[in-house]
């Protein structure tokens, strides 16, 4: 059956002086423009049911940015909305665990969202065989209109191990990174599980990173229009392979990932299905119980009159292990700075924020479970699995194990933060605990989390 496919793109700007998101060391908002950021759209219709993919280029989407743009689409059947995790752009509320949505930019991206899914639907054109009006159809593209370019042609997806763009983030190895490519009629698709940290925290010019410089190549070379979602990213980095952290590596690296793209294979298109579940995450243990009830003890005992000695020791117990935290967290950094090891200084920076983050955390209420949702949207041969917050790569790559063709986008429909595997958890289980990685001890999720992200979309995909 032909299914059409549309792609529409808007302008996301950004105020002078808007706080940005991304780096917790960073000073000052919004300053200049690097490169525009965009709000995307993919539209796919069988005849029947519709389903749009969106991508921003904002470091998060939270549940509330998600309803509120399926509402503004309620005529759709299917709406996935996805970030691609750009450091370089406004703040929207990226907090673990989830958080709000802060003005304006829940209604801007609800208003980008809509102007790009309206210009694809637009623009759709048959999946197979040349678009309504012969040669020269094709999806349309543009910031406020939509431009014709190229001829219809069959879906496709092809997948290669990309050398050189990216590394394991917590200990600077260098490895190899699936890359998606899925051809539309007279666009393409890519997903790119790489975090897009190329740009320093030091600047504030507002860019798309990683993400709009393979836009940008792609679209250069091909004269097709791109979207780039980033997949499973949660763990993996260009700080073991970067040369540098401006624009003309921006261009390098993207060029690295187009050179290397395959040719997609066809496949068959089919009925629109899409299912999703809500499924609970447990919280960990951010402080072990005996130092959390300290904690509390010498909390009340400070507010209560009268309080006794031995509930203010605890308190000042519990604060000092709590401390021990960040403290040993920076003299590792300071040793690493010292060291002249750039990429180990770094590696080191990022688990002393870490520790700052498990910190506060470890000192919260309780907040309870979280509840995140999990997509698979399927078009004929061609199957998406839409995994929320910042899943570590091996999550994908356990669903590949059993779907090789599944195309895992991270970053999707809320953030729940860092999703480390078991093995990540348990190799932070040094005897102080304090050689975690960043991901691990700014996750606020219990381990075996990520796993279950993994067979809640296996189980989708078999339709169990």
């Amino acid at each position: 059956m032909n299914v059409y496919c549309g792609v529409g793109f808007a302008e996301l700007p950004v105020p002078q002086g808007s706080p940005m998101g991304g780096y917790a060391d960073r000073v000052g908002g919004a300053n200049g423009v690097a490169d525009p950021l965009t709000v995307g759209a993919v539209t796919f219709f069988d005849g029947t049911r519709r389903a749009a993919l969106v991508i921003a280029d904002v470091i998060c989407v939270n549940t509330d940015t998600v309803t509120a743009i399926r509402k503004a689409l309620a005529h759709l059947d299917f709406v996935w909305v996805s970030a691609t995790h750009t450091h370089c752009g406004p703040e929207t509320g990226c907090v673990p665990g989830g958080g709000a949505t802060p003005a304006p930019w829940l209604d801007e991206l609800t208003l980008r969202a809509s102007q790009a899914v309206e210009r694809a639907i637009a623009a759709e054109t048959p999946g197979s065989g040349p678009g309504p009006g012969g040669a020269g159809a094709g999806v349309g593209v543009g910031v406020g209109v939509g431009v014709g370019v190229g001829v219809g042609v069959g879906l496709g997806v092809g997948s290669a191990e990309v050398s050189g763009i990216a590394g394991v983030r917590t200990r600077g190895l260098a490895t190899p990174v699936p890359v998606d490519v899925v051809s539309l009629p007279g666009a393409q698709l890519v997903v790119l599980p790489v975090h897009p940290t190329v740009l320093p925290a030091s600047g504030n010019a507002v860019s798309a990173d990683l993400p709009g410089a393979v836009r940008r190549e792609l679209t250069r070379r091909t004269g097709l229009p791109t979207l780039v979602f980033t997949g499973a990213a949660g763990d993996i980095s260009t700080r073991p392979v970067r040369q540098g952290q401006d624009t003309a590596e921006l261009v390098r690296l993207a060029g690295l990932v187009a050179d290397a793209l395959p040719t997609p294979r066809e496949v068959d298109t089919g009925p629109i299905r899409c299912s999703s579940r809500r499924i609970v995450l447990a919280r960990k243990e951010m402080m072990p119980a005996a130092v959390r009830a300290a904690a509390t003890e010498g909390a009340e005992a400070a507010a209560g009159e009268g309080a006794g000695a031995e509930a203010a020791e605890g308190g000042e117990a519990a604060a000092g292990a709590v401390g021990d935290l960040v403290a040993m967290a920076e003299a590792a950094y300071r040793a690493a700075l010292a060291s002249g090891d750039a990429m180990a200084a770094r590696i080191a920076e990022t688990r002393w924020q870490g520790a700052r983050i498990a910190q506060s955390q470890s000192l919260r209420a309780d907040d309870g479970p979280i509840e995140v949702e999990v997509g698979v949207l399927s078009i004929g041969g061609l199957t998406f699995v839409g995994l929320p917050g910042e899943p570590f790569l091996d999550v994908a790559r356990r669903i590949r194990t059993r779907h090789p063709g599944a195309v895992v986008l991270g970053y999707t429909n809320g953030y729940p933060g860092y999703l480390p595997t078991r093995d990540a958890y348990a190799e932070s289980e040094s005897e102080s605990g304090y050689e975690s990685g960043y991901e691990v001890l700014a996750s606020v999720v219990a381990p075996g989390s990520a796993e279950t992200l993994a067979l809640t979309a296996t189980q989708l995909i078999e339709g169990s």
